[in-house]
């Protein structure tokens, strides 16, 4: 076995790892990463980011954040860019992320270590979308428009179109990866991963059935004992907790209004002294006794208008307001040299009602007479027509209705045949899973990696751990909607 990998931290953040001290291999002891979903399904797997965790040497304390003497004394800050790699038997990244921590580890007696934490890009997307509605169309045009909303640079990410059309997308008060995830893996059943190039993928639900990588097997792991390929241990899941025989998905039909009062204090009256201000949530929840979904555009408050109040002149009133997918924060300041009495506060819009929604529906008879009755819901509320709904749910029936195993296997690095393969086989790729020798589990068939973990001790000892999901052979036809139209139509 020859393995040589490379670990680098950009202390400076200069955006490259060619200063001093940014490799470095050669005080590492161990690191452990891990990439890819939650569990290994596409349908009940979730997205999460990625972890780096190694232990350094520290022998001049140069890890140590309070140690002035140090090379790396005020860079040994969180947000730096690490990354992980091998350059033989084979060049490849393995993994890029961010620093969280970087915690010494006192040994009086023993060796002073301290441990890197990192995390994955997805760490990036724990902030707060500033918008709160999104046009709707393809799943992967609202991925799009929500990375836009962020300001996540348009070349640091690889989006599919989706095969999914849904109508607006409406968030209150959440985070720009939740709000992914309910696009991506709600509505279109695809794989949202982190890249090796700090980057995001979006692989949509068709992804697997049209890209080499996972149409073909690209190795084959075996418990025979001769073959060239083998692995360390398996574990298998439950087999039961993906049979999913009646799927059931809601639509949610939208509609239009016209511009109406959402908000109003009432009968209240707002009192603000000389250089007072105060603060309002200004929630819309009904119109006509109908469900507000959310408010597009929200109506600029008006003073005089909107805010009738009398002490000051209107042009000394501010009004700075926030918009959301169904409130409005108002902060209103009083710039007079008097008190202000207000006798009226509203806020308008035009309001998003909801229609009578219903749900679409699949069942397996057969299954259900083998398993019982096992529903799964569709979690999305953004399917506005139940086409789109039925093909989610005829989907997942199709994929789910009979039990799936779902595999854990660890490959060690051995010799360079097995290094080839842990370091070069990625998230989605297509490998075949022998197990009906040694382990005597009856499989002998090709599965996806949904995710990967990578365990190295001092490059000698290295493992890689693959969670596997079942691969489907559906053979969909992929037709590009843009080709069809005039008088070209599908021959029977």
């Amino acid at each position: 076995m020859s393995a040589t990998l490379v670990l680098e931290v950009d202390w400076d953040g200069d955006d490259d790892f060619n200063d001093t001290g940014e490799d470095v291999s050669g005080n590492v002891f161990s690191i452990q990463t891990r990439r890819g979903r939650d569990y290994a399904s596409m349908i009940v797997g979730r997205a999460t980011g990625g972890k780096l965790r190694a232990n350094l040497f520290n022998f001049d304390g140069d890890y140590s954040p309070f140690n002035t003497s140090s090379p790396l004394f005020g860079n040994l800050l969180p947000g730096r860019k690490v990354r992980l790699r091998s350059t033989s038997p084979v060049t490849k990244v393995l993994w890029t992320g961010k620093v969280d921590r970087i915690i010494p580890n006192i040994a009086l007696k023993g060796l002073p270590l301290a441990t890197l934490e990192a995390s994955g890009i997805f760490i990036n997307l724990n902030v707060p979308l500033s918008s709160s509605v999104y046009s709707g169309g393809s799943t992967g045009g609202s991925l799009d428009s929500i990375l836009d909303d962020i300001d996540w640079p348009a070349g640091a990410r690889s989006i599919d179109n989706g095969n999914t059309e849904i109508g607006p997308t409406y968030f209150d008060n959440i985070q720009a990866l939740e709000a992914l995830r309910q696009v991506w893996e709600d509505c279109e059943f695809g794989n949202l991963i982190e890249g090796l190039d700090w980057d995001i993928v979006a692989q949509s639900r068709y992804y697997r059935d049209i890209t080499t990588k996972s149409l073909t097997s690209q190795a084959t792991f075996s418990d025979d004992g001769v073959s060239a390929l083998g692995y360390q241990s398996i574990a298998e899941s439950d087999h039961l907790r993906e049979v999913f025989n009646e799927v059931v998905a809601d639509v949610q039909p939208f509609l239009p209004s016209d511009e109406a009062v959402l908000w109003s204090l009432g009968s209240e009256i707002i009192t603000l002294a000389a250089g007072a201000s105060r603060t309002y949530f200004a929630k819309a929840t009904t119109v006509n006794n109908l469900n507000v979904l959310y408010v597009d555009p929200w109506t600029t408050p008006v003073v005089g208008t909107d805010f009738i109040q009398t002490g000051v002149a209107d042009g000394d009133i501010d009004i700075d307001t926030i918009e959301f997918a169904t409130a409005m924060k108002i902060v209103i300041t009083n710039n007079g040299g008097a008190t202000s009495t207000f006798s009226l506060a509203q806020v308008r819009g035009i309001p998003i009602l909801a229609g009578t929604p219903f749900s679409v529906s699949a069942e397996d008879a057969t299954s259900i007479t083998a398993y019982g009755r096992r529903q799964f819901p569709a979690k999305s509320k953004w399917f506005d027509n139940s086409s789109y709904a039925q093909g989610a749910v005829d989907y997942i029936l199709s994929r789910q209705k009979d039990p799936n195993p779902v595999e854990s296997i660890i490959v060690q690095g051995k010799n360079d045949a097995h290094l080839t393969q842990m370091f070069t086989l990625d998230i989605s790729d297509r490998i075949t899973l022998e197990a009906e020798n040694m382990t005597m589990l009856g499989i002998n068939q090709d599965f996806y990696i949904e995710a990967i973990t990578h365990t190295i001790v001092r490059s000698k000892f290295i493992t890689t751990q693959y969670e596997l999901s079942t691969a489907f052979d559906n053979h969909y036809f992929i037709l590009n909607s843009s080709l069809l139209g005039g008088t070209d139509v599908l021959a029977p």
